[in-house]
Parts: C-alpha cells; structure tokens; sequence
C-alpha cells in the first residue's frame, strides 16, 4: 500500500497535551470554598498557637488569665502582677509556629481545590524563608510594645504579627498568580482586613486570650472570603460589561511621555 507524501515544509500538527482541566467554580462556590480553606487554615494555626501556649503555661497562664486585674474605661483589662519575663518569647514563639503552619497549610489546600497556576514550591519557599526574616523585624516590635505597655502591649503586638503574616502570605500568593487581576486581590485584601477588624471588635471584650486564640481563624477566613467575594463580583462585571477595567494590561486614559525622546523610557 503506497505511503502517502508530506511535503518537506508541511507544517505536521502536534499531540495535544494531556491535562485534566479543573471546572471553574460558580461565584457562591467561590466564596465557600475560600471562605472555608481560610477559615480552616486559620482554626489550625490556632490550635498550633493553644498547643505551644499550652506547654509554656507556666509561664503564659497568669498573664493571659490573670487572677487580679482591673478593667479600664475602655473595657480592657489590665494585669496587675507583674509579667513573667519569659512570657514575651513564648508568645512570640507560639504566634510564629500558628502562623507559619496556618499559611503553609492554606497554600497547599488553595491549590488543590482551586485551578491556581502558581508554582507551589516557590511559593511555600517564599512563605516559609519570609517568615524567618520578618521575625527579627517583628521581635523589635515585640519589644517596644513590651517596655511601654507591658503584657497588654505584648498582646496588641502578637494580634500585629498575625495580620502581617497573613497579608504577607496573601501577597506572595497573589505576586506569583499568572494572571492580571493584582487589583482585584488589593481591594479583597482591604475588604478583608476591614471586615475582620470588625469581627474582631466583638472578641476585644472577652478578654486577650479570646481575642489571641479568635484573631486567626477570623482573619483568614475573613480575608479570603472577602477576596473570593470580590472576584465573583468583578466576574460579573466583567461579563456585563465585556471589558477587564482592572486588568494590569487595560489602558485608562492616555498615557503619553514628557520627555522628547520616549524610547528611553522603554530601557528602564
């Protein structure tokens, strides 16, 4: 059976990869699926948190459940004895090992359920070495809060550490997405944050160790609830209107150069 010719310069189609797509979700979906990944991360960080505190309780109990204390006009209360001067670095300890495994955690299960064209191993990288870094930073402020405000000062530097850790991993996340939509990640990040300052409102009258074990779970959960909320409507949007008008690449006005000579602009 004669074979049939291909010329030469015939361009030959190549295989089509295998790959096995992840539906996209629909826009409630979204929401509940990081809502949930957030939330559950969050609860894990804080049982990390519990445990470490636990250990060290000797030394945390009487300051984070003080036996004489007064409340303030703010509603606050404040320790009387003096702070152990071991309770700092254990506080510190706990928050780093609760928010390194709740962020660690949370970038493992967003790309699982979600269709994320991240590099994980990078990512984790990043999350794990920032961390690291950022702790020495962050053991200054610890400090400064401690030498002002004592144990309450500790306290408010702790519930610091967390959001920073988390926006910080938020970011990470969102700087290694392939995708235009940095935008959209901003303003979910500040919806976020605002809606769990607002929760964490209701926590600050029960007392720092409510507030410390509570700050977590309802920060994640608020943050990448928030997120997902904001993608499902600027999806819609989008539709609506047929146009990306957040998109890293979309065009708002005209963008023209001063200078005579453009082309050096193009080199920077």
């Amino acid at each position: 059976m004669p074979q049939e010719f291909i010329p030469p310069d015939a361009a030959v189609p190549l295989p089509e990869p295998l790959s096995d797509p992840k539906p996209e979700q629909s826009s409630l979906a979204l929401i509940f699926i990081r809502a949930a990944i957030g939330l559950g991360s969050g609860v894990l960080g804080a049982i990390i948190l519990a445990l470490v505190l636990l250990l060290s309780w000797n030394v945390v109990g009487d300051t984070l459940t003080p036996q004489d204390a007064i409340t303030n006009e703010f509603g606050v209360q404040q320790v009387l004895q003096p702070q152990n001067p071991l309770f700092l670095w254990f506080v510190l300890l706990a928050v780093f090992f609760g928010t390194l495994v709740a962020n660690i955690t949370h970038t493992l299960l967003v790309t699982v359920t979600e269709a994320i064209s991240f590099n994980r191993g990078t990512v984790l990288t990043h999350v794990f070495f920032g961390h690291l870094v950022l702790l020495f930073p962050v053991l200054v402020l610890y400090l400064s809060a401690s030498s002002g405000f004592s144990s309450d000062g500790v306290t408010m530097a702790a519930l610091g550490h967390m959001t920073l850790m988390v926006v910080f991993t938020y970011w990470v996340q969102q700087t290694f997405r392939k995708d235009t939509s940095a935008l959209v990640h901003l303003y979910g990040m500040v919806l976020g944050l605002i809606m769990a300052a607002l929760l964490c409102m209701l926590l600050f009258s029960a007392g720092r160790t409510v507030l410390i074990f509570g700050m977590m779970p309802l920060l994640m959960g608020a943050l990448y609830a928030s997120n997902g909320a904001v993608h499902a409507l600027y999806h819609w949007l989008t539709s609506l209107y047929g146009t990306e008008f957040l998109s890293s690449e979309s065009t708002l006005g005209a963008d023209t150069f001063t200078d005579a000579n453009p082309a050096e602009h193009e080199t920077l």
